[in-house]
């Protein structure tokens, strides 16, 4: 079967969430037979990208994957200014003619989306008009929250109609001079956004959530039930079952953070809970990038000052993430955002590692409270700071929690294979091919 992923970056230059479970999956699925490529957006233009050139196109290979990017010239954009720039947030004419180009040369089985942002609502439009079936996993709010994520500038968790604070969002994240007394006026244009991607991904087959919060909703903005199926991302062990844990606990107890430093991610809530820790009691190591958000980054580093025992220890290769892994006693996930499913909770349960986790959206799914690790309330310290003092002064719960991991069991080839079940699915006679 040959399968075309759509995503909106991928690696070399962007690992973030979606892009590793894309990533693990194409080569999973390439293990079965298939053949699959990638087509992406990179936004991080080439030198050699002439200031008249409106499209640019590569093919690369990564660790096998074929790889086409396209590269797509503001210039040539739709207009100038923050309202044009959301605007190419979904909506590019020249990359859905590229991608039209790049499948009446391969010629694909079937589409499976993880992202359209920075791509186009249109590709869906444009895989329809060559019948290819298309599957797409829904790994965020986007495609009825402009930022993805459900939250306000200021932080706070949208409501039930997010749509009446969308145009502080686009002042927000795109800048621009937008006078604050029209802003109520970009909720008419924000709820035609929404129809517009929601028409887009009615041509979408299956729609894959990996959360049932996620899929909830979905199904609450107006898509289709009947369409959905909740499936857990799967992820290979990359040796993380191999790692021996000891039957003691040591002290001082290393706890971890690993993931992207950005506010929405409660890394200050974190370090803000731990300096009430103890230096002999835990350490607290915090690995990510501080690039992304440098102004964030340096914030965190203020609030560990005097606080040796809190150490960030900036990125890392993903091949070292078993020796990270190994060397953490719990790792801790303060999200202040509705997480969907976030791979690092399936990599920390691989490597025998329990979980802190904020009670907030599908993080209660992925935790299981007492038996997988511990919950706390979201953006409280003072509630963070309780349940890790709670559970460095009881080393038997803790070590608890990781005898109760050493049934954990992720099969990849399992997910596998329920994935390569979907594709069939549609590709069988009775789905009309």
């Amino acid at each position: 079967m040959k399968i075309q992923f759509l995503i909106h970056q991928f690696y070399p230059t962007s690992q973030y969430g979606a892009e590793t479970y894309a990533y693990h999956l194409g080569l999973g699925l390439q293990t079965q037979g298939h053949q699959v490529s990638v087509f992406y957006r990179e936004n991080h233009l080439p030198r050699q990208f002439g200031l008249r050139q409106r499209l640019l196109e590569e093919e690369l290979e990564v660790d096998g994957l074929p790889v086409h990017r396209v590269f797509l010239n503001p210039r040539y954009g739709v207009g100038r200014g923050a309202f044009f720039h959301f605007l190419t947030t979904f909506y590019n004419p020249a990359i859905e003619e590229a991608f039209a180009r790049h499948l009446d040369r391969l010629r694909p089985d079937l589409i499976h989306v993880h992202h359209l942002l920075y791509l186009s609502g249109g590709l869906l439009a444009v895989a329809c008009r060559r019948g290819i079936p298309v599957v797409a996993t829904l790994h965020d709010f986007w495609y009825f929250c402009p930022n993805a994520q459900l939250l306000r500038p200021g932080g706070e968790i949208c409501g039930q109609n997010p749509t009446l604070h969308c145009g502080a969002c686009m002042k927000a994240l795109y800048g621009g001079r937008i006078p604050r007394a029209i802003l109520p006026l970009g909720a008419p244009f924000f709820a035609w956004t929404r129809r517009h991607l929601r028409r887009a991904m009615s041509k979408v087959q299956i729609l894959v959530a990996p959360s049932q919060f996620l899929l909830d909703e979905y199904v609450r903005q107006g898509y289709p039930a009947d369409r959905m199926i909740m499936v857990e991302h799967g992820l290979p062990e990359q040796g993380l079952d191999q790692i021996v844990r000891s039957d003691e606990l040591a002290y001082p107890v290393r706890v971890g953070y690993v993931g992207s430093l950005t506010r929405h991610k409660g890394v200050h809530v974190l370090i803000d809970a731990f300096r009430r820790i103890p230096p002999e009691q835990a350490t607290l190591d915090v690995y990510g990038s501080p690039d992304p958000f440098p102004e964030y980054s340096a914030d965190l580093r203020q609030l560990a000052v005097g606080h040796d025992h809190i150490r960030l220890r900036g990125a890392f290769e993903h091949g070292r993430l078993r020796q990270v892994l190994q060397d953490l006693d719990l790792l801790v996930v303060p999200s202040l955002w509705y997480e969907n499913s976030p791979v690092v909770i399936q990599e920390a349960f691989s490597a025998g590692v329990p979980v802190v986790a904020s009670r907030l959206g599908a993080l209660p799914e992925k935790v299981q409270e007492g038996v997988q690790g511990l919950l706390f309330e979201p953006g409280d310290v003072e509630s963070l700071a309780q349940v890790l003092s709670g559970v460095l002064a009881d080393p038997g719960q803790l070590m608890a929690l990781r005898q109760n991991l050493r049934g954990y069991r992720n099969s990849f080839d399992e997910h596998l294979n329920r994935i390569s079940g979907l594709y069939e699915s549609l590709l069988s006679p009775r789905a009309g091919r």
